[in-house]
This record gives structure tokens, C-alpha cells and sequence, in this order.
């Protein structure tokens, strides 16, 4: 069986990059937590905080690369 929870390379660079990068004028605290997974289907959790707060978009879908 194939976890849902993952986070390809490309996605945690991306992840990374935007943390980093981010305007924290935005942010409800001078510091914050985010959830940084990649696009996989049946993913149980929602990033769309991690999205609007870091402007974080994930590429991958581990479900495209399982044979």
C-alpha cells in the first residue's frame, strides 16, 4: 500500500523556498507553522492555510509515479 502523506523532493525545495521568501506581513503571528505536503490525491489534510499564507503551490502527485 501506498501512503498519501508524502512529499516529493521537487515540493519540499518548494516548500522551503517559499518560507524563506514569504511576506510576513501576512501572517496572524511574527511566526508561523505550516503543513508542506505535495498534490496527491486522497491527501487527508488541507494546505490551502500553507498555500495563502507562504504562497505555496505543490506539483506533484505521488499517485503519478506508482506502477
Amino acid at each position: 500500500m501506498v501512503s498519501q502523506h508524502g512529499l516529493s523532493n521537487r515540493d519540499f525545495a518548494a516548500v522551503m523556498e517559499r518560507a524563506l521568501l514569504a511576506d510576513a506581513e501576512a501572517w496572524p503571528q511574527p511566526g508561523i507553522v505550516v503543513n508542506g505536503m505535495s498534490a496527491n490525491r486522497g491527501m487527508p489534510w488541507d494546505i490551502e492555510t500553507t498555500c495563502r499564507l507562504i504562497g505555496y503551490e505543490p506539483q506533484d502527485d505521488i499517485w503519478d509515479h506508482v506502477v
